[in-house]
This record gives C-alpha cells, structure tokens and sequence, in this order.
C-alpha cells in the first residue's frame, strides 16, 4: 500500500531501463505504474501506458507481458463500464494463459471474466468461473487469488440470500489479507460485511467497518474504495434519520465518481441522493436522480442498479397515486430479479406490488404478492422486514 514509494522506483527502474536500452525492463515499469494508476482511479494515464507494455511485449515477442498487458487493459476497460469490450480481451488473456501453461495467469482471467458475468447476471456461470479460479488458487498455494475468489463468491451468494455463507467466506478472505498485509482486500471485505451486518440491522458494528474501511482509503489514496465507504456510511446515516450528513457524504461519493469518469459509481449515488430525497419528502427532485440513474444502468447493462432504480420509482409512483404505472416497473423488476436470482429484491418487488395491489383493490392478488414476500425475507433470516410486511398484510381489506 505505499504507492507513493512504489511509483518512484518504478519512475527510477524506466529512466534506468531507457538509458540502457532495456525494452524488457521498460514494458515491466510501464506495466507496473498501470497497476498504481489504476488503483488511484487516473485510468487514461494508465490505459496509455498498458498500450506501451502491449507495443513492446509484442515487439520482443514476450507472450507472458502481453497476456498481462491484455488483461491489465481488459481491467480498465471494465471500469469504463465497456463490458463486451472487456470480456473479449480477458478471452484472448485465457487463451494466451492456456499456451505458455500459466496457471496464475488463467485463474486471475477466470475471476475477472466471472466479475462481468457477473455484472451481467449470469451468477451460475460467474460462481463456476470462481470455483475453478479458487480450485487452481489452491493448486498453486496461491493466497492473494484465494482471498479474491472468497471475496467476489460471496458477494454471489449475498444475491442469492445466503448471507450467512457469504460472512463466513468474508472472514476467510479477511484472515488471508491480515496475512499478506493486503490493505487493499482488507478495505474492500470491511465494506462487504458492513453491508450484511446493516441487512441485519446491526448498524453500529456495520459503521464501525465502514470506518475502518475509509481509514485505509484515505492511508493508501484509494479514491474508488473512498467512494463506497461514503456511500454505505450515508445509508447508515439515513436509517438513522441523519439525512443531511448522509447526504454530504452522498455528494462526496458523487465528486469522485465524476473526478474518476466512474459512471457505475455515479449512478450508485445518484440512487442513494434520490433516497434521501424520498425520505425528505421531494418527490420530485428523487424522481428525476433515479431516472438520470435508470439512464446510466441501462447504458452499462447494470441490470442489479436497473431492478434497484424501478423499485424506487415505483414507491414514488404509488405516493403519487399513479398506480399502473407502478405495476409496470414492478414487472420489469420481478423479470429482472428473477433473472439475476436476486431473492432479496424478489422480497422487496412483492412487498411494493402488495402494497400497490392493495390500493387498486385487487386484495387477493395482494395478499399473495404479501405473502410470497414475507416467505422470503423469513427464508433469508430479515426478521424486521418480514414483520413489516406482516403487517402490511393485516391492512389489506
């Protein structure tokens, strides 16, 4: 994590390999200032150097510069938010791995390709993905690839409701980087469990992460892992009725995100603004950040935010007795979650239908929605949520 440190000596290793005419230690210092450009979100810088390791390695005909030079581009493309683009070079990545018999190389272009299959929705074929890469992980006695692979599983089963699997996987993948000293794993694992912690309504213990995770941000300049601390703090803030600091701490989130051209952050944000708003009561002001939101998920394929951003609509649409228009987002969103094998947002998707079928006056049809709803958040152990539609349920005529 001294980034400061690293790219100096990077710096000296390129004027050291330009003096003497060194091609080989040239690709290597461009390749390696990337990683640190890339990691403090100034992508074009590090896109423009990855174009010199990949001139170079083909140059010298160095197959293992190039596959890391291609997968090291593939990784900015993906942060662009240029999935196809991003999947296409990862494959030529794998298929470089497979002839030199690089096996680091090829688990690290599973988990990555499994990251927009993910993106995409595609979560049997993402976890299969990350099953080989930690099969090959531990082959090799690999810890780094195993903690990445622990971490990105989790988050899959999080989405299939399975969040006492995913923590436990989550304090495995933390053990490995208290190990290797991997501040940045560390950050981003104290982020992920914050946010199992909050779904189970212990929010002092889940900010109490979030701090320690934007303490290593700010320690290592991290301006992406900053950003979802910001975010995840502000949605503590709003449960707590603290609505003005969450938002500041919203408005940061959206400086960054504009600061690194991260669309999937802003849109992020701007759904998290929109809350905020809700809860003030601007109906109209949220209304227009979760559309500019809908716009982004859309341009991104991000059909997760796409399914989170309808779901919001559809409580302003209900509160502005515009009720067919609800329904409409709502199966939008049923299609979607259904999809992703998202039962969380399946749960919330029927809670707003029973709730919108109740005021139509279709009372069994809400009754239904009501219940498939409750079966669910009792399923996933959300105890609150579940009592909440309970009653719900004991409103309907």
């Amino acid at each position: 994590g001294w980034l400061d440190e690293a790219m100096e000596l990077l710096r000296k290793q390129e004027a050291i390999s330009l003096e003497l005419g060194d091609r080989a230690g040239l690709q290597r210092a461009y390749g390696n200032q990337a990683l640190i450009l890339r990691t403090r979100g100034r992508l074009e810088e590090a896109m423009a150097l990855l174009r010199k390791q990949e001139a170079i390695s083909l140059e010298l005909r160095d197959r293992r510069g190039l596959q890391q030079a291609i997968g090291n581009q593939a990784n900015v493309l993906q942060a662009w938010g240029r999935l196809e683009e991003a999947m296409e070079l990862f494959q030529k990545q794998e298929a470089i791995s497979q002839e030199l018999g690089d096996r680091t190389g090829l688990q690290r272009t599973y988990g990555n390709q499994a990251l927009i299959l993910q993106a995409w929705g595609r979560l049997e074929e993402a976890m299969a993905l990350f099953r080989k890469q930690e099969a090959i992980s531990l082959e090799l006695g690999d810890r780094r690839g195993l903690q990445r692979t622990y971490g990105n599983q989790a988050l899959i089963l999080q989405t299939w409701g399975r969040p006492e699997e995913a923590m436990a996987l989550h304090k495995k993948e933390e053990a490995i980087c208290e190990e290797l000293g991997d501040r940045v794993g560390l950050q981003a694992t104290y982020g992920n469990q914050a946010l199992i912690l909050r779904a189970w309504g212990r929010l002092e213990d889940a900010m109490a992460l979030l701090k320690r995770q934007e303490a290593i941000c700010e320690e290592l300049g991290d301006r992406v892992g900053l950003r979802h601390a910001y975010s995840n703090q502000a949605l503590i803030l709003k449960d707590w009725g603290r609505l003005e600091e969450a938002m500041a701490l919203l408005k940061r989130q959206e400086a960054i995100c504009e600061e690194l051209a991260d669309l999937a952050g802003l849109q992020q944000s701007y759904g998290n603004q929109a809350l905020i708003l809700q809860a003030s009561g601007d109906l109209q002001a949220a209304m227009e950040l979760h559309k500019r939101e809908e716009h982004i998920c859309r341009e991104l394929g991000d059909r997760a935010g796409l399914a989170a951003s309808l779901g919001n609509q559809t409580l302003i649409l209900r509160n502005w007795g515009r009720l067919d228009g609800a329904v409409e987002l709502l199966r939008e969103q049923e299609i979607i979650c259904r999809d992703l094998g998202d039962r969380v947002g399946m749960a919330y998707c029927y809670w707003t239908w029973g709730v919108v079928a109740g005021a139509r006056g279709e009372h069994e049809a809400a009754k239904n929605k009501l219940k498939e709803a409750s079966a669910i958040f009792a399923a996933l152990n959300m105890g609150v949520q579940q009592r909440a539609v309970l009653e719900a349920s004991s409103l309907v005529g």
